[in-house]
């Protein structure tokens, strides 16, 4: 049986970079009138086991947000929600960036850590 994933809720500090405002702290949910980039740091988890998948998910996308982590572009996100495999790229301390698009809103951010299944016990 799969274990569920533990899901780590990435809250804040938030940051808000609009062209032109000076940079300021935000919180989720967060909606904006300009576009503009919502970025947050935070660190890899440590002591994962070899198997172990790291998903990011990210709630009420608006249509035309981009996604970047650590320098590298993230996949497109569908309707209303993204996700993505991330394991690959969670190296050391992590800078996630969303490039939104004016009047959008981002209700929250998770990172879900998605366990190895155990080893079958086999019956004596």
């Amino acid at each position: 049986m799969p274990h569920p994933p533990h899901s780590i809720r990435l809250r804040g500090p938030w940051e808000w970079a609009a062209a032109g405002v000076k940079p300021v702290r935000a919180t989720l949910p967060h909606t904006s009138k300009l576009p503009g980039t919502l970025s947050r740091r935070f660190n890899a988890p440590t002591g994962l086991e070899d198997g172990t998948r790291a998903v990011l998910r990210i709630a009420d996308v608006p249509l035309g947000t981009c996604f970047m982590l650590n320098g590298s572009m993230l996949p497109p996100a569908g309707p209303d929600e993204f996700s993505a495999d991330i394991t690959a790229l969670l190296t050391g301390p992590c800078r996630l960036e969303i490039a939104m698009p004016a009047d959008g809103t981002i209700s929250g951010v998770t990172l879900d850590l998605h366990l190895p299944e155990p080893p079958e016990q086999k019956s004596v």
